[in-house]
């Protein structure tokens, strides 16, 4: 009878954790407000180039004021505010329904605007396309 390799579990199990997207959604459970705090995700853990990303607490106001962030999509009805640092989301369109705000920063990908208001300070840059859609102001 043959073996398997003892190392070939650990691949497979690798393989299959990195095949799959998590998503990671805001509780707001740390100050409230800062993208670069933990404990405003779910399980406390900041998302990653990997993961879906949602913002639909109720009331929600999300900054990211520094630092370089890549999630896999974007998610959020509610407001982002990009004061510094570069937020990139790296597959497809990802859905503003609230407000985007960017008064730093650089926003990179695609962000569809539907039914929401997109806000571009003369400060920010983008390496973006913004797709809007229905009743959004701008």
């Amino acid at each position: 009878m043959r073996r398997l390799s003892p190392a070939l579990p650990l691949l497979l199990v690798a393989w299959a954790a990195g095949a799959r997207a998590a998503t990671v959604s805001w509780d707001g459970g740390g100050d409230g407000v800062s993208w670069l705090d933990a404990r405003n995700w779910s399980a406390d853990t900041l998302p990653g180039p990997g993961d879906d990303v949602s913002i639909t607490a109720p009331g929600a106001v999300v900054t990211l004021g520094s630092g370089a962030v890549t999630v896999r999509s974007l998610n959020c009805p509610r407001t982002l505010r990009l004061t510094g640092g570069v937020l990139t989301v790296s597959e497809g369109a990802s859905f503003i329904g609230g407000v985007l705000r960017q008064s730093g920063g650089q926003f990179a990908g695609t962000a569809l605007i539907r039914q929401g208001t997109l806000e571009l300070d003369g400060a920010g840059t983008a390496a973006a396309t913004y797709v809007l859609e229905g009743a959004t102001q701008l």
